[in-house]
């Protein structure tokens, strides 16, 4: 997906891994796609997703009981990209990127195919330095790189 291919509407659907199981997260964004979905995002499970509504907020739970976690997230691409190139964006709080390790996020955002992928500004240490966390990969707008 590059910006020439922005011409026309898309469905961008979301879902948050693991709700209900792992299993379920990789069929339903196969059946997405079928469907018609341009693009998928899949939401990481936080344990303190306040930005959200209530029903997010209820999916985060389900995952987490469930047992998601963001290695879990890496196999469900790694299982999707054998039978689909659907372009898929993770989204997330800071808190499970900072816990899973900065660099070796990003790298496995990379080596399993995951399009778009979060940024964050003001993660250098001790203050707010402004910079971005990616894989090497070119920003786009609203905070998100493009592999």
């Amino acid at each position: 997906m590059n910006n020439t291919s922005l011409t026309h509407k898309m469905l961008i659907t979301f879902l948050i891994a693991g709700d209900p199981s792992a299993e379920c997260t990789a069929e339903y964004i196969l059946e997405m796609e079928r469907a018609g979905a341009d693009l998928v995002e899949i939401g990481i499970p936080f344990s303190d997703p306040t930005g959200e509504e209530a029903v997010i907020q209820e999916a985060n739970g389900r995952a987490l009981k469930e047992g998601m976690t963001t290695q879990g997230i890496f196999q469900i691409v790694e299982k999707i990209r054998k039978q689909s190139q659907i372009p898929l964006a993770l989204i997330t709080y800071l808190n499970p990127v900072f816990h899973y390790g900065y660099d070796r996020f990003f790298q496995q955002c990379e080596k399993m195919g995951v399009d778009f992928g979060p940024s964050f500004c003001g993660t250098g240490r001790g203050k707010n330095t402004g910079r971005q966390i990616s894989c090497g990969s070119d920003f786009h707008g609203g905070g998100i790189f493009q592999r």
